[in-house]
Formats: structure tokens, C-alpha cells, sequence
């Protein structure tokens, strides 16, 4: 049976070096026979979460905020895995996609994933990256998806700086997994 893999890809820069890492991951998972989801966080209009607790009190999951998660939230419904893509800004993952992290919160206890994985790429060494690798692993936990891998593609800034890497190699092969 074929599983749907959501890519959350949240550079702002299309076809830059996280995305490009995303690019690879998908052809892994599309060689394995399974499909995927990419969403372009970044360019979504996705609004920070208000801690109003609406979605916990009155709607059973259902945000008060109406925007682009509604987007997020319809591919969730589809997906059996999830990976989450970020550039490492400042020790951690994009502003773009904290808000969609924070956002689940609403349905995190109905979400029904498998498993997931996270990408990240940095300009500088991957010691930069590991607050970013921590929540990643907190919300696996949370959400009770298995962690199929971390990647992390490092000394990369430039766009397409990481096509002389072997990384891709790596996503791939990780893709083939989920």
C-alpha cells in the first residue's frame, strides 16, 4: 500500500539548498512507490498561534485562526510520515517553520503519522543545528511518530552550494525510508 510523505519546506528561498535537500528526499520516497506533499511554508500567509486554547475548549482541534495552516492541516489528513525542512537561522529552525510547528498544537493528540524525519542545512558546522534537532525530537516523542533520521548539510550558504555535496545521497536514501 502506498504511504503520502508531507514536506514542509520552509525556506524562503525556492530551490535553494534546503529545498533542493527536500527535492532529493522526495525522489527517495517516490522510487520506494510512495507519494509526496510539498508545501512551501514560507510562502504560505500562516499566522503565529494565539494561546487562546479555543482548539482544546470549544472546537476539538479546530483553530480560530483562518489562513494557509487550513492548506497544512488538509495535507496532514493524507500524509503518513512528515518531514519538517529548515535553513539553521541564528541555532535554530526558520521563524517560517516555528509557526507551523506551534500551530499543531492544536491536533497534535489526533494527528496519525508514522513516522517523520527532519532536514536542515547551515552554513556553519552542525553544532549549530542542535536546538533545532531537539525539538525536532521533542515533537516526535510528543506526537508519537518514529524518527526515521536527522540530516543536517553543513558549510553550505550559497544557492545550490549543496549539489557538490554528498548529503543528497543521504536524503535520498532516507526518502526511501519513510
Amino acid at each position: 500500500m502506498s504511504r503520502t510523505v508531507l514536506i514542509l519546506s520552509s525556506s524562503p528561498r525556492i530551490g535553494g539548498n534546503s529545498d533542493l535537500l527536500c527535492d532529493s528526499l522526495a525522489s527517495g520516497v517516490e522510487a520506494a512507490g510512495n507519494k509526496t506533499i510539498k508545501l512551501h511554508v514560507a510562502h504560505m500567509n500562516i499566522a503565529p498561534c494565539k494561546a487562546c486554547e479555543y482548539c482544546h475548549e470549544k472546537s476539538k482541534g479546530v483553530c480560530v485562526i483562518q489562513d494557509d495552516m487550513d492548506q497544512v492541516w488538509a495535507a496532514l489528513e493524507q500524509s503518513d510520515s512528515i518531514v519538517f525542512a529548515s535553513p539553521i537561522y541564528f541555532f535554530g529552525c526558520s521563524a517560517q517553520l516555528k509557526l507551523v510547528i506551534d500551530r499543531l498544537y492544536a491536533r497534535y493528540e489526533k494527528m496519525n503519522l508514522q513516522t517523520g524525519a527532519l532536514l536542515l542545512t547551515c552554513a556553519a558546522d552542525e553544532d549549530v543545528a542542535e536546538s533545532a534537532k531537539i525539538m525536532y525530537r521533542k515533537i516526535a516523542e510528543c506526537c508519537g511518530f518514529q524518527d526515521k533520521g536527522i540530516i543536517c548539510a553543513t558549510d553550505v550558504w550559497a544557492a545550490g552550494e549543496i549539489s557538490e555535496k554528498s548529503v543528497l545521497r543521504e536524503a535520498y536514501n532516507l526518502g526511501k525510508t519513510l
